[in-house]
């Protein structure tokens, strides 16, 4: 599922204005600076660093893995990624400070001999500090086998989805299991032979074309079998404001969860700067057709201003 920023893996190539880069940021890290320079300049912009964070299994890059960023100590994440094919993420323009990262262990696999599931990482201004777990596969008994089954929708990882195992002759189920972050489910110590998995479709999924919901699956002893199921969500639903003659085209827009709301600049330098919460950080626009958007998930009042003009004020509310 995508995030809300619409965060993108570390291998990703577009070429990214200045504030565009605004958009990888997560909820919570580096929200700029809404003072001038005291003498009535441009805003005056904090020198931020990054995080780098690699997951490998066996050694080699593990991608589709979710790795996830806390202010130090803290219980609540600031951004969650997925590993892109070289297994690595980036948290880019980081306010200079203390950090945790942890990862989402995948089904099937553990945290390497020496490993620890959090780490304490320091960022400084202008660089990258690098992180690295190690994961190693979940050995198998050589009589028993696995399956491990993972649902996508493209590349990245559904949760909450339920997988349900059944014999391969048919019959009752044997065991339902829920996907988690990273969209993979593991079952375990089965019994060599055929079995069948299916997935429930999560509301207003369908499966992609050309996959199906139950697929055969043929267990050995002492092996982890795969098996995948992609999905397609529902659209995106996006609304656009405009911002311009010191006004937001809608000041009191009331939206369902799920919803995109896109900030678009038409003219001046402005803010969108959440009033009283945190649903997300406070980017700056100041380039005509500069955008800035945040899918709304949770239900409740979200106001926002523009901190350079207080009398430019807005709010979403989601119900």
């Amino acid at each position: 599922m995508n995030s809300s920023f619409h965060l993108l893996p570390e291998d990703t190539v577009r070429p990214l204005s200045r504030w565009t880069r605004f958009l990888l940021v997560a909820a919570g890290v580096a929200a700029l600076s809404c003072s001038g320079d005291g003498n009535g300049g441009d805003p005056v912009e904090p020198e931020t660093g990054s995080v780098r964070a690699t997951v490998t299994g066996e050694g080699d890059p593990l991608p589709g893995v979710t790795v996830r960023l806390f202010a130090d100590g803290g219980n609540s994440a600031l951004a969650s990624l997925n590993t892109a094919a070289n297994g690595q993420v980036t948290f880019a323009e980081l306010d200079p400070g203390a950090y945790d990262v942890d990862v989402v262990v995948p089904a099937g696999f553990e945290l390497a001999a020496g490993q620890t599931l959090r780490r304490d990482v320091t960022v400084e201004a202008e660089q990258t500090q690098s992180v690295t777990f190690a994961l190693e596969e979940i050995e198998v008994l050589p009589t028993v086998g696995q399956i491990r089954a993972r649902v996508v929708e493209g590349e990245d990882g559904v949760p909450d989805v339920e997988v349900i195992l059944f014999p391969g002759a048919g019959g009752a189920a044997l065991d339902t299991l829920t996907t988690a972050d990273d969209g993979r489910v593991l079952f375990e110590s089965l019994d060599p032979g055929a079995y069948e998995v299916e997935i429930t479709l999560p509301t207003n999924f369908e499966a992609a074309e050309g996959d199906t919901t139950r697929k055969d699956v043929n267990v050995t002893a002492g092996v982890t079998t795969d098996v995948e199921f992609e999905v397609v969500g529902p659209p995106e639903t996006v609304i656009e404001i405009d911002v311009s003659n010191f006004a937001f085209s809608d000041e009191d827009l009331t939206i369902a969860p799920g919803t995109t709301v896109r900030w678009v600049l038409v003219s001046g330098t402005h803010t969108v700067t959440p009033v009283g919460h945190s649903e997300w950080t406070s980017p700056t626009l100041d380039t005509a057709g500069e955008e800035f958007e945040h899918t709304f998930d949770n239900t409740g009042d979200f106001p926002y201003e523009c901190a350079f003009h207080p009398q430019m004020t807005g709010i979403v509310r989601v119900q």
